[in-house]
Order: structure tokens, then sequence, then C-alpha cells
């Protein structure tokens, strides 16, 4: 039994995170830039089968520095934030 209801909850826990992710990406498609929609979904490895970047290695891949990756993701956030 026990056994059994850990798995129901792994379940419903990944049922759950799948619909929040889709929330989310509906949310950065609409209401970010494409600069921003980029640089959130490479940080963060919010699409299939990739992982999170750090700064400096999305910084390298979009060929401008670290420091407007920064920039770009704080405000990036803030506007994700106003509609979550």
């Amino acid at each position: 039994m026990d056994v059994l209801a850990v798995k129901e909850d792994s379940v419903f826990h990944q049922a759950e995170m799948s619909i929040l992710r889709q929330n989310l990406l509906k949310i950065i498609r609409e209401h970010l830039t494409d600069r921003e929609q980029k640089i959130i979904l490479m940080r963060y490895g919010l699409e299939e089968n990739s992982t999170p970047m750090t700064q400096l290695q999305t910084a390298k891949k979009l060929g401008i520095s670290r420091s407007y990756i920064s920039r770009i993701e704080t405000h990036a956030l803030s506007k994700i934030k106003q509609y979550l």
C-alpha cells in the first residue's frame, strides 16, 4: 500500500509540474520579447530536453556580455511575476 501511495503521489506531482510548466511557457511566449524569451528558456532549461545554462554560458552563446544577460533576465523575471 505504501509503495502504491508513493507512485500515485509521484504521478500527481509530475502532472502538476507539467501543467505549471505549460502555464509558465504560455506567459513567457505571450509577454516577453524574443530576446527575453531566449534568455529565460536557456537560463532555466525550460524547453524539452534542455538543461539550465549559467549566465556566462548564455552570454557566450548569444554573443553578449554576462552583465547584459543579468539585466535582461532580471527584467524578464519581473514581467513574469506580474502574470503569475
